[in-house]
């Protein structure tokens, strides 16, 4: 899994990457659970309605 952002170092912006290397176990558990996500915990929602309570967000576009 790459990761790719911009960081500013000394004033210029350079590309920067990041790879995580999985164990073959930890690769299917973390895939797997991108496909099969869990229900919501209460604290999730908890922490969700916070949020939108809290923060203001810029309407995006929709992709489709």
């Amino acid at each position: 899994m790459t990761r790719k952002n911009k960081t500013e170092k000394k004033g210029l912006l350079e590309n920067s990457s990041e790879r995580t290397c999985l164990t073959p176990a930890d690769h299917e558990a973390f895939f797997s659970t991108l496909d099969n996500p869990p229900e919501p915990t209460e604290k999730l929602r908890d922490a969700f309605d916070c949020h939108a309570r809290t923060v203001v967000s810029l309407p995006t576009k929709k992709l489709l």
